[in-house]
């Protein structure tokens, strides 16, 4: 039997090709197991779209997700363009007030205060048929203050970035 000292977190994915919007976590302090469903987000006083693939960062103390795929009314995927966060042991949910782009399969990492994203691919449908795009901009979001900035310096030729690797000085 392993233990792991990090809270188990589970949220979305596909369930028959449909994205979810449940999940659930273990509290550390009380082991108690958490849903995440509708209803959950509904008394935190906000709706979240069922998504799959989207940006999930760890800080230490909350839960960070972006982005990701979702079905709309017609059945058809399109990007997500909204966030939240979760503190974990306090049980406290709120939207990220953010100004991202609508993403999937963008690149995330949590800098030890700020989640940074960057890239990814923005799907919209016309009549017939998906249209995709790619993002070669980027953010930072700050939970402490539940704001995001756009950066310039995040700012690139490439559209999209498999994995990036960011080194931040102090």
């Amino acid at each position: 039997v392993q233990t792991c000292a990090l809270p188990i977190f589970i949220f979305g994915g596909l369930l028959d090709n449909v994205p979810l919007s449940v999940g659930g976590y273990i509290k550390k302090s009380t082991n108690e197991e958490i849903n995440l469903d509708e209803a959950w987000f509904e008394e935190k006083g906000f709706t979240v779209f069922p998504r799959y693939s989207p940006v999930v960062a760890w800080t230490g103390r909350y839960i960070l997700i972006y982005g990701g795929l979702a079905l709309t009314e017609d059945l058809r995927v399109t990007s997500v363009n909204d966030g939240f966060v979760i503190e974990l042991e306090t049980g406290n949910a709120w939207k990220m007030n953010s100004d991202f782009s609508p993403s999937w399969a963008t690149q995330g990492v949590w800098s030890g205060e700020y989640l940074i994203i960057w890239g990814g691919y923005k799907v919209n449908y016309t009549t017939f048929y998906s249209e995709v795009s790619g993002i070669n901009t980027g953010a930072i979001f700050d939970p402490s203050t539940n704001r995001d900035r756009k950066s310039t310096r995040l700012n690139s030729s490439h559209l999209v970035i498999s994995y990036a690797v960011f080194c931040l000085k102090k």
